[in-house]
This record gives structure tokens, C-alpha cells and sequence, in this order.
């Protein structure tokens, strides 16, 4: 087994908690569970720098499980769209890390909710 990880922004107060329950219900159903842990995240936008909160999801997998890490980019990819946003963090069993560019819809933004910008 080797862990993979998913990488989000933190739901806001404007947006529904059921998105992340939404996926957390997948990952027990799925993969048979997770451990989620909270953090912040920060990036590099032109000359400012962004800082946000963020939930990591840990999960166990089968490295050689290919289904099983196809189903993981398809659960990140529409919790990106839920969540709209342009991508998301995840590292495959396999210690590949990417970010996955998240199709843009009309609402979509960097971010779940407004970054706190730093010059």
C-alpha cells in the first residue's frame, strides 16, 4: 500500500459543508477510508503571494491498482468542479504528483473562496 493525497481549499461559510461530505462519503465507500487534516496552502500569484485554508485527504492504496487511482482522478476532478475550482492537488500512489486542471464552468474561481493576498 502507498498513500495518495488530495489537496483542497476548505469549504467558507458561504459554501455548503455537503461538498465535502460528499466526498468523504466516496473515500469510505471507495478506497474504505481516509484521514483528512487541515492546513494552509499559498502560491505565488504574479508579485503577491495567496494564502488560503485547505483539508489534505489521505488514502491507501494499491500502487499497481491502476482502477483504483483512475477512480481517485475522477473523484478529485468532480470535487474540483463542485468545489469550483481551476485545479487540484493530487499525488498518486505512485508518488506522482500533478495538478489537475479542473474543466472551467461559469462559476469558477481560483479558489473556493477570496485568498488572503499578500504584496
Amino acid at each position: 500500500m502507498r498513500e495518495a493525497r488530495l489537496i483542497l481549499t476548505a469549504p467558507t461559510p458561504n459554501q455548503a459543508c455537503f461538498i465535502a461530505e460528499w466526498l468523504e462519503e466516496r473515500l469510505c465507500t471507495k478506497f474504505g477510508g481516509y484521514t483528512m487534516t487541515h492546513g494552509t496552502g499559498g502560491w505565488a500569484a504574479g508579485p503577491a503571494h495567496c494564502y488560503e485554508p485547505i483539508r489534505v485527504y489521505d488514502v491507501a492504496l494499491d500502487e499497481r491498482d491502476d482502477e483504483a487511482a483512475n477512480e481517485l482522478i475522477a473523484l478529485a476532478r468532480e470535487m474540483g468542479r463542485r468545489a469550483e475550482q481551476r485545479c487540484v492537488y493530487l499525488r498518486l500512489p505512485s508518488g506522482e504528483v500533478t495538478m489537475l486542471d479542473i474543466p472551467e464552468t461559469s462559476n469558477a474561481r481560483g479558489s473556493a473562496g477570496a485568498p488572503r493576498m499578500v504584496a
